[in-house]
């Protein structure tokens, strides 16, 4: 069963991961050289991966609470991603979703509804993979920073 403060949790949890850096990035087009394009495709796979869990979570919510979850915009300072190059993206996404993942795993003590738990925890695992994944891309492609003159 959820409960009002259950649901209200999922609703912030679907909120800060709908509206998260890493769904901003599709839109945002990162700048990437010719070598970068494999990389790029790979983020965009992670995006439609949480976008998907994140809509098993909303359906969720849909069914057993009969209303879907407002989302709201996208955190201001987002807007200054836009068209960065991708080597300076990657170091910020890794922070964004490090810090995600830890209050996602906050919250699952708070989650006693089975099926909700279940999603949230496939949300998690998902993260972590996803993190790991993300940090490998950084390491890879690392910051170029001109020389000062």
């Amino acid at each position: 069963m959820i409960t009002p403060k259950m649901e209200s949790l999922l609703r912030d949890i679907v909120r800060r991961e709908g509206r998260s850096l890493l769904q901003y990035v599709e839109e945002a087009y990162p700048w990437v050289g010719p070598d970068e394009t494999v990389p790029l495709a790979q983020l965009r796979k992670l995006v439609a991966d949480e976008r998907e869990v994140l809509g098993r979570l909303i359906d969720l919510l849909a069914r057993r609470c009969r209303l879907y979850p407002y989302l709201g915009s996208y955190a201001n300072w987002f807007t200054t991603i836009n068209f960065i190059s991708f080597d300076h993206l990657l170091p910020m996404l890794v922070d964004y979703e490090a810090q995600s993942l830890g209050e996602l795993e906050c919250a699952l003590p708070d989650i006693t509804d089975t099926e909700a738990l279940a999603v949230v925890q496939d949300l998690v695992d998902m993260k972590r993979r996803h993190l790991d994944l993300l940090k490998k891309m950084a390491t890879a492609h690392p910051e170029t920073v001109p020389a000062a003159r």
